[in-house]
Parts: structure tokens; C-alpha cells; sequence
């Protein structure tokens, strides 16, 4: 027979960082603000890609080594 997992907690806790309110706010605005710049480059780049359309086209090489970057 298998054992089984006995586990009996059914509640999940998340540990503050701070007891201070001043600090849980300050936190909360600078993980908010990168947040809110990693949405906003990703739908940047979104947005270019659509309304260009030289950007429509993968970017592949059968090399591993880009031909480009290789000097003659």
C-alpha cells in the first residue's frame, strides 16, 4: 500500500515583510510601480509589433551563430 499524505492544515499564510504601515505602503507603490512598467513595456512592444510590419517576420537563422556577427 502507498502512503498517503496526512496533511490536516487547509489555510495558507503569507508573512508580512513589515509590521509597519508606513513601510507596507511604501512596499506595496514600488512592487506596484515595476509591475505596472514591466505591463506596460510588454504591451509597448505589442503595439510595435503590430503596427510595424518589417516586425511581422521572425527573426531565425539555421546557424547557431547569427552570419551577421561573424566578421569576413
Amino acid at each position: 500500500m502507498e502512503p498517503r499524505n496526512q496533511t490536516a492544515d487547509s489555510e495558507f499564510l503569507l508573512l508580512e515583510l513589515t509590521d509597519d504601515p508606513a513601510l507596507q505602503s511604501m512596499l506595496f507603490s514600488l512592487f506596484l510601480s515595476i509591475y505596472l512598467v514591466t505591463v506596460l513595456g510588454k504591451l509597448f512592444i505589442i503595439v510595435a509589433v503590430n503596427s510595424d510590419t518589417h516586425l511581422h517576420t521572425p527573426c531565425t537563422s539555421s546557424s547557431p551563430t547569427c552570419p551577421l556577427l561573424i566578421p569576413a
